[in-house]
């Protein structure tokens, strides 16, 4: 049958695929643009499946805050190259993703991929990411995401430049008296996560198991000094301080300000904001991390 260059636009501007395909989709279909472009998301998901074990180790980082900085939204997507993230086309799909996410009720990643797309009910989301696959020709993850909520305080979010690295932290505070001030704030210690990836909030948040591998790992390197017990439970807590300095966000050194803690920094400011200022949360994604 013929088909007319309308219905190939028509199917093109619906589906994002090249024309021939289009045609080749409508002609199968009689060209009836539903049936083409069930031939055409068909298509994708074969793709799809050739493509699932390649290595999805670009992609972005992309964050959200909502106007009131009450609730955050930080993830990251996958594509295999560098060209592909860059797309206009990944971009908006990361920005329907996040949209998504930061209006459902869900905080799983299988939840979250097998809801239906906010944008369109008669998809999932994982067939929206499926239908990507198809149209860019590369394989796409959704590997992570996190959303926080805070009722007294604010979320903050910091995307490093080139969107490979990105942060998102929650301030408890008993009162907002200046948005502005204190966001200004939350990006300052934001960009200090992202340049030191500390591992806890707090030395209390440290897990016992790490300590535990730490003190291990600590005492087999001071036994082979040969000093005495004694000595050498010494050597490992002062190595465990250590520790905790360069991994814990409170204890470590101000990356812009050598001369204070983080710790130090926030009572500062909760000093003279007059406020009861704490970190409670936060999270830091860098593309291709395990």
């Amino acid at each position: 049958m013929s088909i007319s260059a309308q219905q190939v636009k028509e199917l093109r501007d619906k589906s994002g695929v090249g024309m021939m395909d289009c045609k080749k989709a409508l002609v199968e279909s009689n060209g009836d643009i539903d049936k083409a472009f069930d031939y055409l998301r068909k298509a994708g998901v074969a793709k799809a499946q050739k493509k699932e074990g390649r290595d999805a180790k670009e992609g972005l980082i992309i964050s959200d805050i909502s106007s009131d900085g009450k609730f955050g939204t930080l993830l990251e997507l996958n594509c295999e190259t560098d060209f592909v993230a860059n797309t206009d086309d990944f971009k908006s799909l990361g920005n329907d993703i996040i949209k998504h996410i930061k209006n459902s009720e869900f905080s799983q990643l299988d939840d979250i991929l097998n809801e239906k797309f906010i944008n369109d009910n008669n998809k999932k989301l994982k067939d929206v990411i499926t239908d990507a696959v198809g149209r860019l020709g590369e394989n796409i993850v959704l590997s992570r995401f996190c959303k926080y909520s805070v009722e007294s305080g604010l979320v903050v979010s910091y995307i490093h430049p080139g969107s490979k690295l990105g942060v998102l932290l929650k301030f408890n505070s008993d009162q907002v008296s200046d948005k502005d001030s204190l966001n200004d704030f939350g990006k300052e210690i934001s960009m200090h996560i992202a340049a030191t990836s500390p591992i806890s909030v707090s030395i209390d948040d440290v897990s016992s198991e790490i300590i535990a591998k730490e003190r291990e790992i600590f005492s087999d390197q001071a036994k082979k000094s040969g000093k005495p017990d004694n000595i050498i439970e010494k050597m490992v807590d002062g190595r465990i301080n250590k520790f905790y300095k360069e991994n814990v966000l409170l204890e470590q050194v101000f990356v812009k300000d050598p001369s204070k803690l983080v710790k130090d920094l926030i009572s500062e400011k909760s000093n003279s904001s007059n406020l009861n200022l704490s970190v409670s949360e936060f999270s830091r994604f860098q593309i291709g991390e395990k």
